[in-house]
């Protein structure tokens, strides 16, 4: 819901981001966001819809049920393709379980510490690489971008736990993906190359850290 900077709405901010108040975002922004939603609905046909700047305001207000129910209806009927849709609909966001296709899982990937519980719902961790931002980062350096070491742990641990593994990175204007950035998760292929085996098709644990605390076993033995 974020993404769209338009200096001609305002009150604006940096970049013409609105400025939300204590109701929401402005009317006039969430009309301009619904129609370039549906814009690219309709010259893009995305397999995923990743919403995102839920917390802003109230699903009603931006009137996200609607949107995935015309995105899943015309997948269906025009398309005919089968679509995703994450948990990030608009408040509350209680974890939004139950909500969407799967339940999205915010985390830090250098910090990364596996959750304590096994998720019994389809979920996706999401960590950002460069340390300030989910787009370009002309600060990003080799000293503060997790490297390559630094993505295995959190990939171990969301595959464990019944997850999937989100890398956010973010490309210069002209798209290009900087050596800062490309190194890392170049790096991590090489590690699947070796190691993909204890990822690609396996079960996750039986039990997660709390449960191992309290002296259960955590691996399945089968």
């Amino acid at each position: 819901m974020l993404n769209w900077y338009e200096p001609k709405v305002a009150p604006f901010e940096l970049y013409g981001h609105p400025a939300y108040t204590e109701d929401g975002p402005e009317d006039a922004y969430v009309e301009e966001w619904r129609t370039k939603m549906y814009e690219l609905l309709e010259h893009s046909r995305p397999d995923l819809l990743w919403l995102d700047g839920d917390w802003t305001a109230s699903d009603k207000t931006w009137g996200t049920k609607e949107i995935v129910a015309d995105y899943y209806n015309t997948a269906n009927e025009e398309w005919d393709s089968e679509v995703l849709v994450n948990d990030r609909f608009g408040q509350p966001t209680p974890k939004d379980r139950g909500r969407g296709n799967y339940m999205t899982l915010e985390m830090t990937l250098a910090d990364y510490e596996p959750p304590d519980e096994i998720f019994a719902e389809t979920s996706e961790a999401v960590g950002n690489l460069n340390p300030n931002s989910w787009g370009w980062d002309r600060n990003a350096t080799p000293e503060n971008v997790p490297d390559a070491k630094d993505l295995v742990h959190p990939l171990v641990g969301t595959v464990s736990t019944n997850s999937t593994l989100l890398i956010g990175l973010g490309p210069k204007a002209n798209g290009v993906i900087a050596e800062v950035q490309r190194e890392p998760v170049l790096g991590l292929g090489r590690w699947l190359e070796i190691n993909g085996e204890a990822i690609y098709g396996t079960r996750h644990w039986k039990a997660g850290r709390r449960d191992q605390r309290r002296g259960r076993p955590i691996h399945d033995e089968g």
